[in-house]
């Protein structure tokens, strides 16, 4: 998946891996979809009990026969999942067997090709991109040469053409009389008396004067107008140049957005070129094609899907969807000591800027209230405190203030520590892909029951105090908006064994110790008295023989601790009995139901016994009726033999005399 695509800050651009991640899968007329590769053969090498690489070149040879591609180059075969099942014998009472299938990851990469036409696009939308930027300066300069020219426009005014030069306004006044001059002089409104003395000299120069001026007002108006009009021109081949700007810029925008999807979710330039056998005159139910279906695909199994392909494709997605979940569960879990540190170290700045206002505001209340400052004071004298002693006191206590009032860095060892993890998380992981791949809706935060149970998912010895603190110390009225903390660093994986600061960033903090325990000056009815200074510990401080002082209580640390390891040798020691009481459980619920099993059987065989007798003797009866039958026809076989003898004798009696009378005669 490109980078680009994964760690986008825009929501509407994100798109979640579930359906950008894709799997190679084969299908079998509709609905049966299953992974590609197929049974083992001697011809793959020995038995796979024996020989673990038979069953990568069986892999190898169904791949090849299946899509074309031959997998000899890749080298890393990883078994990620194995299935055993219980086969019945080919026979009614044939023994069962079993038969394993094991499913590869390979590194397909190595026999991947470069795709010419996605290039050529990906190019196309990288310069899509760049026309369009161009088109927007080419705009954005039209435009500025446009506001610059109407404003010159608009500061030149109106200014109308210049009247034509005039005949009058052409005349040589050297060449007028006297009276010419003072008719024309008289025609402008100039004096037109002169000195006689002098002579007509006067009123040439007072009649040029007048024809120079005009001259020059008419020139400056026709440069005027000359370049108002210039300006005007100006003007419209700005909004000239604005319109083809809007033009070119509208044609790159277009050509820009149908290459947006190039540019911001680019394909993969690697390719498998997959070559099927051609599937004409195949039924439709018995049709096979080789597709890309994306991990969400493989999670979208109904309870009708029972073919055992589509079981174990379905499976191989459930394990890969753990193993993401897994992955961006354990960032998620390291980086929350750092979100609840800096939550904390926030509600303490906020507290020191309120306190700060709080002092200000106090000191401006004790300025406006001197009187009773001098009674307060007074007081304390009285009390046998000297005014010496006071001022002592009272500064000690507003340089206790005014400490209290600065940041303080925690103690060496007791910043909140990452979150340990098992496995080595992707450079490219970032908080904001993690919390995004459990945010499927984009809602923007998780729940604190989701945290909580991506904490218990990753870790099996972490208590439910521990968690619970952790989330609530990072989530607010239940929910963690993760977007305020999407550039805050995953901290890296750390050895498998379990901080108590990983989950509980307030374990190892203690409350400071009572005033009572200061050592100093205490004012008292009796004056001021020394008390002997105690040690002052600080946050977390923890003497040679391992205790610490804790709301006044001395507690050994060491002996803490060796019951805490006691408890949890005890703990697993627990653990491993529940496991193994689980395994017998579940034991006995295996022979329990093979019993039931076997008596189920056995009925269904006494009724199929019974049901046989019945019908056994259902046919001994019918044929002793016709035995019956068969006796009561011999008995009247017999009478009727019977009769007939007589009826024989009877007639060799007739026939005898007839013979004896024929032979008298």
């Amino acid at each position: 998946i490109h980078p680009a695509v994964l760690n986008n800050p825009d929501p509407k651009l994100f798109q979640h891996p579930l359906g950008k991640l894709q799997f190679l899968v084969g299908r079998k007329g509709k609905n049966e979809v299953g992974l590609l590769g197929g049974a083992w053969d001697p011809q793959d090498g020995g038995h796979p009990d024996q020989d673990p690489a038979a069953l990568i070149a069986t892999a190898k040879r169904c791949f090849k026969e299946t899509t074309g591609v031959d997998l000899s180059q890749c080298s890393s075969w990883t078994k990620f999942a194995q299935m055993t099942y219980m086969q019945p014998g080919p026979e009614k009472h044939s023994p069962g067997f079993e038969e394993t299938t094991v499913i590869y990851l390979v590194d397909a990469w190595k026999v991947a090709t470069q795709d010419a036409a996605v290039g050529d696009a990906i190019a196309k939308a990288k310069a899509a991109v760049s026309a369009e930027e161009r088109a927007q300066h080419e705009l954005a300069a039209a435009e500025d040469s446009l506001t610059e020219a109407e404003q010159e426009v608009k500061e030149m005014g109106s200014r109308s053409a210049p009247e034509e030069a005039k005949p009058e306004d052409a005349i040589q006044a050297d060449k007028l009389t006297i009276a010419q001059l003072q008719e024309e002089l008289g025609k402008r409104n100039l004096a037109t008396q002169w000195n006689p003395l002098k002579g007509k000299k006067v009123l040439v120069e007072r009649l040029q004067e007048f024809l120079d001026a005009r001259k020059e007002e008419r020139t400056a108006a026709l440069v005027g107008h000359q370049a108002l009009q210039d300006m005007r021109g100006a003007v419209e081949a700005a909004q000239k140049r604005v319109a083809a700007a809007r033009g070119t810029l509208k044609a790159a925008q277009d050509t820009s957005r149908k290459a947006a999807s190039a540019a911001e979710d680019p394909p993969a330039q690697d390719a498998i070129n997959v070559k099927v056998a051609s599937q004409e005159g195949v039924d439709r139910k018995s049709r096979f094609e080789v597709l890309g279906m994306s991990l969400r695909g493989l999670l979208d199994y109904t309870e009708d899907d029972t073919a055992a392909a589509t079981f174990e494709a379905s499976m191989f997605g459930e394990l890969f969807l753990e193993m993401l979940q897994a992955r961006f569960g354990r960032a998620i879990l390291r980086t929350l000591p750092s979100i609840s540190q800096q939550i904390a170290e926030g509600k303490d700045a906020e507290a020191a800027q309120a306190k700060s206002r709080d002092r200000a505001d106090s000191s401006k209340d004790d300025l406006k209230g001197g009187k009773g400052l001098e009674k307060t004071s007074s007081a304390g004298m009285a009390n046998g405190t000297s005014e010496k002693d006071s001022k002592r006191v009272s500064t000690r206590s507003q340089t206790k203030k005014r400490a209290a009032d600065l940041p303080v860095e925690p103690a060496a060892g007791k910043r909140a520590r990452s979150m340990p993890t098992e496995g080595v998380a992707s450079d490219q992981d970032s908080f904001l892909l993690a919390c995004r791949f459990f945010d499927r809706d984009g809602a923007g935060w998780l729940e604190a029951e989701d945290l909580e149970e991506i904490a218990y998912m990753v870790s099996n010895n972490v208590s439910r105090r521990r968690v619970q603190g952790l989330v609530d110390s990072v989530t607010k009225r239940g929910k963690l908006s993760y977007l305020d903390f999407a550039s805050i660093p995953v901290p890296p994986a750390e050895p498998t064994f379990i901080k108590r600061e990983a989950l509980d960033p307030t374990a190892s903090t203690l409350p400071p110790l009572p005033s009572s325990s200061d050592g100093g000056i205490e004012a008292s009815a009796d004056g001021p008295q020394t008390k002997p200074a105690r040690q002052k510990h600080a946050e977390g401080f923890v003497s040679e023989d391992g205790s610490v002082v804790f709301q006044g209580r001395k507690i050994n640390i060491l002996e803490l601790q060796a019951e805490l390891a006691n408890h949890g040798s005890t703990r697993q020691e627990s653990d491993e009995s529940m496991e193994l009481m689980r395994k017998q459980l579940l034991e006995q619920q295996s022979q329990v139901q093979r019993l039931q099993d076997e008596k189920q059987e056995a009925v269904r065989q006494l009724v199929e016994g019974t049901a046989d007798l019945e019908l056994m003797q259902a046919r001994d009866k019918t044929l002793v009726n016709q035995a019956n039958k068969g006796l009561e026809s011999m008995k009247g076989i017999e009478s009727s033999a019977e009769s007939l003898g007589s009826q024989l004798g009877e007639l060799r009696a007739v026939l005898d005399k007839l013979l004896a009378t024929s032979a008298k005669q």
